[in-house]
């Protein structure tokens, strides 16, 4: 009897493994087709920056979230190494991820969350700014292609065994642009002021967005 109950316990030992492994490959490949996948966005043009663009877009980095991610000088910085993933902000300077972008690429980075490379980025709430104005993107693309070169350089964020698994389940959302709207389209914001549309402009591209009807939403 002893020796049968350690061969079940073994047999069912054995099942548990090949279930994880078999949940394990399921999820890395789902998560790598994800990663990997190519998005084409046609976007509008953008309008050509005016003589106040790069104040504007310094408060802009400043006022909506950038620099706590990606640093006060854009230099970038760790955020995050948990079990299921590691983030960090990148190095957005020409020393940096900057390099590889132009103005077009840089706002489809913030708009849409999709990098130089076609890929989805992984943690860039690019939901909080999808309907940034086309005249606040220019201003803020203006301050960051200004920026000097700064020598850091974190490790690339990326999405750890379990965090494939939750991502897979759909339970780590960490990939915006599958859910972002890509549709070109040319966004405006109400003119500046105590206003409420300008209020409910700002809420919107306000990062950490509260939601629809503002009564809060979850976050990756």
């Amino acid at each position: 009897p002893m020796s049968f109950l350690k061969k079940l316990l073994a047999l069912l030992a054995a099942v548990l493994l090949l279930c994880a492994a078999c949940i394990a490959a399921a999820a890395w490949w789902v998560s790598e087709s994800a990663l990997n996948r190519a998005y084409r966005v046609e976007s509008a043009p953008l309008p050509a920056p005016t003589r106040g663009a790069v104040p504007r877009g310094a408060h802009l980095f400043a006022t909506r979230g950038c620099s706590d991610c990606h640093g006060d000088a854009g230099q970038g910085r760790e955020l995050l190494d948990e079990a299921p993933l590691y983030v960090a902000g990148t190095n957005l300077t020409p020393a940096g991820v900057g390099r590889f972008y132009s103005p077009e690429a840089m706002a489809r980075a913030i708009r849409h969350g999709i990098g130089f490379d076609d890929r989805a980025l992984i943690f860039m709430p690019s939901h909080d700014y999808a309907e940034m104005s086309d005249a606040d993107v220019v201003d803020l693309i203006a301050y960051l292609r200004q920026l000097p070169a700064a020598e850091d350089e974190p490790a690339p964020t990326r999405l750890k065994p379990l965090g494939r698994v939750l991502y897979t389940f759909g339970q780590l959302p960490v990939l915006a642009a599958e859910h972002i709207d890509h549709s070109p389209r040319e966004r405006s914001a109400p003119p500046v002021g105590a206003t409420v549309e300008y209020g409910a402009y700002l809420a919107l591209t306000c990062p950490g967005s509260p939601g629809a009807a503002y009564a809060g939403q979850r976050a990756p």
